[in-house]
């Protein structure tokens, strides 16, 4: 009886939580968000351990990897940046990764094989963010060289530099239909562009400091800016207030 209270007690930490969830085999994105939520758990983790056990049965972010290697094929370190690498994301069919780098590129890799299938250059500064198009054929990068780019996936060409922040841009994004781009800046302001001209179409105003991110709603009515002004705002999209 003692035993088994104590072995209910240990069930109820979180590692004992942790220990009964691998048991059943997550989906890509719960086992990519258990990947990245582990590494910084672990020591949580091993203060709950029980008695006398100062490390864990297997290592927390190889078992989560080898779950995820088994739904993409591949679950490892993707090398071959040069700075810092500041943003990353899935392209929507879930087949491709865009990461952005302060060595001043853009590199698109293949999720199943690891392989960097494009190195996009042009940008003259940091590059803070980049991100895909809804239909995936598209990316979109922010540099502190204070431009926009809008690149082309399946050549890795550049097919628009946006330009009229006076600062840094920090964030871009794609509207949800893809026809709009929003940009966030240093400069203090969230500036709209119009996707087949390149045109700036709002500039919004309102932001004290500089601005960090800005992303549309998913009806693409509205926007919501971040910034160091220390307020979040939402604008409406079609009349920039």
């Amino acid at each position: 009886a003692v035993q088994q209270a104590h072995e209910q007690q240990w069930r109820e930490t979180r590692y004992g939580r942790w220990q009964q969830e691998q048991q059943s085999e997550p989906g890509l994105g719960v086992a990519l968000l258990r990947l990245a939520l582990a590494s910084l758990m672990h020591p949580r983790l091993a203060e709950d351990a029980p008695e006398g056990v100062s490390w864990l049965p297997t290592d927390v972010v190889g078992a989560v990897g080898e779950v995820a290697s088994r739904v993409v094929g591949f679950c490892g370190v993707l090398a071959g940046h040069t700075g810092m690498v500041i943003s990353a994301g899935f392209s929507p069919d879930g087949t491709n990764l865009v990461s952005a780098s302060w060595d001043k590129t853009v590199r698109v890799w293949d999720v199943a094989t690891g392989e960097c299938v494009h190195t996009l250059q042009g940008h003259t500064s940091a590059v803070n963010s980049a991100g895909f198009s809804p239909d995936g054929t598209k990316l979109i990068s922010a540099s502190d060289d204070k431009t926009v780019r809008v690149w082309d996936v399946a050549t890795g060409e550049c097919v628009q530099t946006l330009q009229g922040h006076t600062d840094w841009v920090q964030s871009a994004g794609f509207s949800p239909d893809g026809t709009n781009l929003v940009s966030a800046s240093d400069d203090t302001t969230v500036r709209v562009w119009d996707v087949a001209t390149g045109a700036c179409v709002q500039t919004l105003q309102g932001h004290t400091d500089r601005v960090y991110s800005a992303g549309f709603s998913p009806d693409g009515t509205n926007l919501v800016s971040a910034s160091d002004d220390k307020t979040v705002r939402v604008w409406d999209v079609a009349t920039g207030e």
